[in-house]
């Protein structure tokens, strides 16, 4: 009847959860330690009167197929969910929201085409396991927001999806596989890394405001659809491309490049539907192809 709470202290077993408020008040799970919560079923909590201020990882260990994740918008807070039965299968039932990691281990998961907001997704290793993103919005937050190094049979499904990277620096952990669209939104100093032989279909890296960043490649990458570099940026605060070892050039091959301008480049071979490319104050730091860059002018600088 009224506000209470739940600790758990040490790892629980359940097969499916139903989490209903109080009429008055919420239900707070709260944690003593860092416990495991593992779930053999499908888990609902209602979407008023729950409150998670809980640390640990909810494993989601159902040996088949079917089982409905519904969390009806109310953040898991500090959570890591790890999907980690590889006969199972989740499917969201709403929206997803956490502070911790999606660490798909093993089994299908789909979203469903409910957004997800959490750290970072990760699922590198060599266990059968698959992953559908339909319509989705990914909102990823972490410096190593995305990590499937190792694709080993992985079966992916970037379907229309959107996955989102805020972190100043983030290393986007691709694996060589196909994605939607992945955009870079920080404007603040920093680094972009992107590591593995992947495609999109449309790749974007915000225009930095206060300071210059780098887009990072250490593979050859394709873009179905459009590449951008920052949309604005001012001949001040630049975005430099370059590869991750200098000398070695990366082939970026793209249908169409958005308008460039201050956009440094560096062991760049521009490639595809695009053509060579051009701008405004495009920077030559050396061992580019197709790429067009203004005649260089002699400036002189009065110490008066």
């Amino acid at each position: 009847a009224t506000a209470y709470a739940v600790t758990v202290n040490t790892n629980a077993f359940c097969a499916d959860v139903t989490i209903a408020g109080p009429a008055v008040g919420n239900v707070t799970f709260a944690t003593g330690t860092t416990p495991l919560i593992n779930c053999y079923g499908s888990w609902t909590n209602a979407a008023t009167g729950v409150v998670f201020s809980i640390t640990g990882s909810l494993v989601l260990l159902a040996t088949t197929t079917g089982k409905i994740i519904t969390t009806n918008g109310v953040s898991l807070g500090a959570l890591n969910v790890v999907p980690n039965s590889a006969s199972g299968g989740w499917t969201l039932g709403g929206a997803l929201t956490f502070t911790g990691t999606l660490s798909h281990q093993a089994g299908s998961f789909n979203t469903g085409n409910y957004n997800v907001t959490c750290a970072n997704f990760s699922g590198s290793n060599t266990v059968v396991r698959s992953l559908t993103l339909g319509s989705s919005t990914i909102t990823l937050n972490n410096a190593a927001p995305w990590t499937y190094t190792t694709t080993t049979n992985l079966t992916f499904n970037a379907g229309t999806s959107t996955i989102n990277c805020s972190n100043t620096s983030p290393t986007f952990a691709g694996g060589g596989l196909t994605y939607y669209n992945v955009s870079f939104t920080s404007t603040a100093t920093g680094n972009t890394t992107i590591t593995g032989a992947n495609t999109f279909n449309n790749l974007t890296q915000s225009s930095t405001t206060s300071a210059i960043r780098l887009v990072v490649f250490s593979a050859n990458q394709t873009v179905t659809g459009t590449l951008t570099l920052g949309a604005a940026n001012t001949a001040v605060l630049r975005v430099i491309v370059r590869t991750d070892a200098v000398g070695t050039q990366r082939t970026l091959t793209v249908a169409t490049i958005a308008t460039l301008a201050d956009v440094d480049f560096q062991d760049i071979v521009a490639a595809g539907a695009s053509g060579t490319w051009s701008g405004t104050r495009l920077g030559n730091c050396t061992n580019n192809s197709n790429i067009t860059f203004g005649a260089g002018k002699t400036v002189y600088w009065n110490l008066a």
